[in-house]
């Protein structure tokens, strides 16, 4: 015991968990707005801080932090990216970086964490990136394909998905479906438009329903060929050795 009446062990405790509360690792965070141009967002941590002042417990909001990047897969030297709209009151996760990232965010390449002789942070609030988003149980997606990858809307009726056998897009009742046996089918409700100068087909062409052209259809063609007769033809002769 100390002259306190608090043994070494709980002190040393205490001082940890006070180290520790200030060492920012990763959290849950909801966007508050979202800066195309820079691809950086507002976001509010989604745990609030613990506040415990004469043994009295209270919680309160951490502060919103600022030009926060967010991670989209972006393959920098070739320039593609799968992009996201975003709005206020996604879920994201907060992951806080070990050093500070002020630098780096400004020029990019590899830079030295300190911006001045002051010193550098570590695990600050202030260093954070965004990784959309981990959804909390009443935010989950519904109707979860278990069989192959997708991009999908929410409601699932606009997708590409991704499985071993096939390749399906679908946008409400219009699907494409691509099977790696070699077959691809096209199901649409109202209506296919083909706009191309030149339309090319191998092989053989069956149709169910109706042929027709800028004038009239193939059936009423059939009907004006098939009742076309001439007159004045007579045996063609042989020709003589």
């Amino acid at each position: 015991m100390n002259l306190f009446g608090a043994d070494e062990s709980t002190l040393q405790n205490e001082s940890t968990d006070r180290a520790m509360s200030g060492l920012n690792t990763c959290l849950p965070g909801v966007i508050q707005s979202f800066d195309d141009a820079t691809q950086t967002a507002e976001i509010i941590p989604a745990i609030q801080m613990k506040i415990v002042k004469d043994n009295v417990t209270t919680y309160i909001n951490m502060p919103v932090i600022v030009n926060v990047p967010v991670v989209f897969p972006f393959a920098i030297g070739n320039g593609f990216a799968l992009t996201l709209p975003i709005k206020a009151g996604d879920s994201c996760l907060l992951v806080f970086s070990q050093r500070a990232i002020d630098n780096w965010h400004d020029q990019g390449g590899v830079q030295p964490p300190e911006q001045n002789a002051i010193g550098c942070r570590h695990h600050s609030l202030t260093d954070a990136f965004a990784i959309m988003a981990p959804a909390a149980i009443p935010d989950v997606l519904g109707a979860w394909n278990s069989a192959g990858i997708e991009l999908r809307s929410r409601a699932r009726d606009v997708r590409v998905t991704v499985e071993a056998d096939k390749a399906v897009v679908k946008a409400g009742d219009t699907t494409l479906t691509l099977l790696t046996s070699g077959a691809v089918t096209l199901s649409a409700a109202t209506s296919v438009s083909v706009t191309s100068p030149t339309v090319s087909i191998t092989g053989n062409l069956e149709v169910t329903g109706t042929i027709k052209d800028g004038v009239r259809k193939m059936s009423e063609d059939r009907g004006i060929y098939n009742s076309h007769t001439h007159s004045g033809i007579g045996v063609i002769p042989t020709q003589q050795e």
